[in-house]
């Protein structure tokens, strides 16, 4: 028989730091504790009994033991029931924690419970340097609660810290325990370490070095795409034990994405073959499409808005499993997942002058209906208006600084890589970034999986996956020009409805310049509001108006340019300039700007007091940006031309609609803030459209004759093959779409497993 052998450890450890009676939040309370000198020490001594009998429970506890000093409330208090937790999970986030946890009595007589927490955060946007897993090991957010247990109201808070210098006395610290034997007493130190140190490699090892992990050659599903489809489809997958492969496009940017100056835009945007940037412009005729190439797909750089479509969009061109009452369902789910703040919660101290703007422009026009919006960001700081530098970092609030459309660096906005993706991965989904999918083959018609042929750019090899079920979530223009290019090879049976029904969802910027009341266009959250128009009017021409913030980045590009708004959309020549480019193989933007700039020369000449006095006035700060959306058409045609993704799209049977949001945004204008209404200079020159919310392609249907896919997101004619993004939708929502994309993505894999074979 094996004989069993049995060995404890223990350690002491000295921390010290800042509390502040009357906080409640730990980062705060540190910085009133400094200010006010009031500082903590904790002298502990851990103790384990059973070193392998530690590793083997879930929750890793030990004793905890020694003296608790802060002067408020007495001096070297003794520690009571004492427990040291070491990566214990939580389940809610899937991070691990290290917990210090007991009860001490004051001077005054009464008790109180200690809890601090240090946490082992798998940051999906990596370190702000090096040494951030050491900060996260020796960093002890504490908070002390009245009464003996954490239930109790917390009457302090702050950090303690592990300083180095107290290094060497720790590790003299150490004894075994429970045997004299000097074998086991070394086996005990390196099973205690050993798993010390596997547990801080499963979770940054794969943050600092995620190409370690290799393609299986087949799983039970694969994902095309990563945004808010796809990161809700891998994630109801992965939870119920499917193992799922995500490839995408775009990079995991894990905070690469600091966008500072006007100088950093450059390398942010995607040239294929020469650059993968987080934004791909996409430039056709009559439409250009702005959306995101990255881990979290469109959640990189939307706006943070969460919103419903009136419930009559589904009475007509949906299948009839389709309603507002069906997806219902699901809403509640999604609001949770994204962190979904409602609308003024928590509240502000006051609105942010766009939000003011925005209202007051509400009241000049009939029948709209001004309302905050419910966004899917963590809390305001309100008081902490500037850059969010990354040695500030707190993931836990919004400093307002408007980069919300070029990335949140600071983990507020809730992308979907932060919560379904991570979620997905926590259930063994395995995620492969920089991965583009060049090719499907169906094996036996479909019925027994597909292979994916896919390309990895970072190294620039091929190769090949299978999956019993294969879901593209590729967005509208990805998989829609996936499946297109499938359909001339190995697809051949796909719905000639492949391509109909594309919609740019209504999407209308517009602009308020010089208006007599000030707006900070860079303060705040990208989007913060909105006038609904929708109860007032007939279908075609329903439509919302949200104001838009400008980053602080592009501030000076908006404050040379807005004063010009005019004369840019007035310009004939400028008009050839921007043909000529669209009509281009090469799209460079430098000569863009340049030779606009060039044929304005003039009328800048002409107007060079009123540049001065913009200047002066600094025209972002009496500026409004407006992002209008409506029930457009929804009759574009996606096609590919020279072997490459094409659209047609006439705006003639959309016209009522953009004419009504056109006259409602000159009152808001010049009525509401008594500024100068100017549309995009692209729609005013040239009746050309940006989108930010392209939808249709693989429209849903009740057969083949009417849809790609059906009501449950599956393709007619090829059973395991799924598409489940916006590309489905068959018509405009008129509204922000990203809800009613996650919840849809969330039913169709609800209906998937429900079906499984």
């Amino acid at each position: 028989m094996t004989k069993e052998f049995v060995a404890g450890l223990s350690f002491s450890e000295a921390m010290s730091g800042y509390l502040d009676m009357g906080s409640k939040d730990p980062r705060e309370g540190e910085r009133r504790g400094k200010e006010e000198f009031s500082d903590a020490i904790l002298d502990n001594h851990i103790a384990i009994d059973n070193v392998r009998k530690f590793k083997q429970t879930a929750t890793h506890e030990a004793d905890l033991e020694g003296t608790f000093t802060y002067a408020p409330l007495g001096i070297n208090m003794n520690m009571v029931d004492g427990k040291f937790n070491l990566f214990i999970k939580d389940e809610a986030t899937g991070d691990r924690e290290m917990l210090y946890k007991f009860v001490f009595v004051a001077d005054n007589g009464k008790q109180y419970f200690f809890h601090g927490v240090k946490y082992i955060e798998q940051k999906m946007y990596g370190f702000r340097d090096p040494f951030e897993p050491l900060r996260d090991m020796t960093t002890l957010f504490t908070k002390i609660h009245e009464g003996d247990s954490g239930d109790g109201k917390v009457i302090a808070a702050g950090i303690i810290r592990f300083h180095l210098k107290n290094l060497p006395e720790l590790v003299g610290s150490i004894e075994i325990s429970g045997t004299d034997d000097k074998i086991v007493k070394k086996r005990a130190v390196i099973d205690f370490f050993g798993f010390v140190l596997g547990q801080l490699g499963s979770t940054y090892l794969p943050m600092l070095f995620p190409e370690h992990i290799k393609i299986e050659n087949e799983y039970d599903a694969v994902v095309v795409g990563s945004g808010f489809g796809g990161a809700a489809t891998a994630y109801m997958l992965a939870k119920e034990d499917k193992r799922v492969c995500i490839l995408e496009r775009g990079k995991h940017w894990r905070g690469n994405t600091n966008v500072r100056h006007i100088r950093d835009l450059y390398r942010m945007f995607r040239i294929p073959k020469i650059r993968n940037g987080l934004l791909d412009y996409r430039v056709f005729k009559k439409m250009q499409v702005l959306q995101a190439n990255g881990v979290g797909g469109g959640s990189l750089i939307y706006a943070n808005v969460i919103l419903k479509p009136n419930g009559d969009v589904f009475e007509k061109d949906w299948p009839e499993e389709i309603t507002l009452a069906e997806l219902e369902k699901y809403y509640p789910h999604v609001d949770k997942m994204l962190g979904v703040r409602k609308a003024g919660v928590p509240p502000l101290k006051q609105l942010f002058p766009k939000t003011e703007a925005l209202q007051q422009g509400a009241t000049a026009t009939p029948n709209g209906k001004w309302s905050l919006l419910n966004l899917a960001i963590n809390d305001f700081e309100p008081d902490k208006f500037k850059d969010c530098k990354e040695e500030e970092k707190d993931p836990s609030t919004c400093r307002a600084c408007g980069k919300c459309v070029i990335v949140c660096n600071r983990s507020a906005k809730n992308t979907v890589d932060l919560n379904y993706i991570k979620d997905a991965m926590e259930n063994g989904a395995e995620l492969f970034a920089e991965h583009e999918l060049t090719e499907i083959e169906p094996i036996n018609g479909g019925s027994g999986g597909y292979n994916v042929i896919y390309h990895n750019l970072r190294d620039n090899t091929h190769g090949k996956v299978s999956a019993k079920k294969l879901i593209l979530a590729a967005g509208a223009l990805g998989s829609t020009e996936i499946l297109l290019k499938a359909r001339k090879e190995k697809l051949s049976n796909l719905s000639g409805c492949l391509g109909d029904n594309f919609s740019g969802n209504g999407d209308f910027l517009s602009f308020t310049i010089n208006s007599q009341v000030e707006t900070r266009a860079t303060l705040g959250p990208t989007i913060t509001s909105f006038i609904d128009y929708r109860s007032s009017l007939p279908a075609d021409k329903q439509f919302i108006v949200e104001e838009g913030g400008i980053p602080y980045p592009l501030a000076p590009i908006a404050n040379t340019l807005m004063p010009f708004l005019n004369e840019i959309n007035s310009i004939p020549q400028i008009k050839d300039i921007i043909m000529n480019f669209i009509e281009s193989e090469k799209k460079d933007f430098g000569k863009l700007i340049k030779d606009i700039a060039k044929e304005a020369k003039h009328d800048i000449k002409e107007n060079i007091w009123d540049f001065f006095e913009s200047l002066l006035k600094k025209p972002v700060n009496y500026s409004q940006m407006y992002l209008s959306m409506g029930r457009d058409a929804s009759d574009g045609k996606m096609k590919l031309k020279d072997d490459k993704l094409d659209i047609e799209w006439d705006p003639d049977k959309s016209m009522p609609l953009f004419d009504e949001m056109e006259k409602k945004l000159r009152i808001i204008s010049e009525d509401g803030i008594k500024g100068t209404y100017e549309p995009f200079p692209l729609w005013s020159l040239l009746k050309i459209l940006i989108t930010v919310h392209p939808l249709g392609g693989c429209k849903m249907g009740s057969t083949v004759n009417d849809g790609v896919v059906n009501a449950n997101g599956e393709v007619f004619n090829y059973p395991n093959l799924y598409v489940s993004d916006g590309s489905i939708i068959p018509k405009a929502l008129g509204v922000n779409p990203s809800m009613t994309i996650t919840a849809l993505a969330e039913r169709n894999a609800t209906k998937m497993l429900e079906n499984w074979k």
